[in-house]
């Protein structure tokens, strides 16, 4: 199992991210096997549909590129 944070909308991640650090710390703290961090999922809002769980097509790109970045980085993916 490994453990990637959601995407988050800009304007939703900001004023959360706090709270979003702090689960995040505990999470580490029981060893899950934390691949990437929230920071690196926050996207622009234009990138997001109707809700804060549907991304557009643009947003699904980018979102792919960093998932295969961040498991490309772990030796996952093979070339």
């Amino acid at each position: 199992m490994l453990v990637f944070p959601p995407a988050y909308r800009n304007y939703e991640f900001v004023p959360k991210k706090e709270k979003i650090d702090e689960l995040w710390k505990v999470l580490a703290i029981n060893d899950l096997p934390i691949v990437s961090f929230p920071t690196n999922y926050s996207l622009p809002d234009s990138l997001f549909y109707d809700t804060a769980y549907h991304l557009t097509y643009e947003g699904v790109i980018l979102r792919t590129n960093k998932l295969i970045t961040d498991l490309d980085s772990l030796g996952i993916i093979s070339h």
